[in-house]
């Protein structure tokens, strides 16, 4: 009972309407992580995380996170159906002069379209199971015009890297 009742507290605080302030990227970071915490230990995933301490943003909060969560869902939902040796999902967090950079990454088995831009496409899923393809172009969405920041998509070595970068100041 206590764990649903945080897990409704979690999701309350998730879809809360958050005003635009400064924030620690850090936060949305573990507020998504979080709330798929049962779907990592379901399925054996191990989660590193390698974050900067005293990262300040300004935008608002609950977008980072959907956006985080978006992303590491995806990973889980290959994971899942996959038969991958020691999965896991890295997220890193890092500030470089003016820029603050997220990389999620995992190895799921990387990006199976096309033209890997075509995930950003609304409509566009490569799951096997029913999906509405417009998860990863609210992700670009938002980073584009809540943070005025860009998001790119690329295999590497076992899986998929996001790298998104966004802005310290909103110009």
């Amino acid at each position: 009972i206590q764990f649903m009742s945080e897990t409704i507290t979690n999701f309350e605080n998730f879809y809360k309407h958050v005003e635009n302030s400064d924030f620690e990227p850090e936060t949305s970071v573990n507020q998504a992580l979080k709330l798929l915490d049962s779907s990592f230990k379901q399925n054996s995933i191990c989660i590193i995380k390698e974050i900067e301490p005293n990262i300040t943003l300004h935008g608002n909060s609950n977008s980072l996170s959907q956006v985080i969560l978006s992303i590491v869902q995806n990973s889980v939902d290959i994971i899942r159906i996959s038969s991958i040796q020691e999965p896991f999902v890295q997220i890193s967090l890092k500030k470089n002069e003016k820029i603050i950079v997220i990389k999620i990454c995992d190895n799921a088995g990387g990006i199976q379209a096309i033209s890997i831009d075509d995930i950003f496409k609304p409509f566009h899923s490569n799951k096997v199971k029913p999906s509405t393809g417009i998860g990863l172009y609210m992700t670009k969405l938002i980073i584009e015009n809540q943070f005025h920041g860009n998001i790119i998509a690329c295999n590497f070595d076992k899986g998929a890297k996001f790298t998104i970068q966004l802005p310290q100041e909103i110009p």
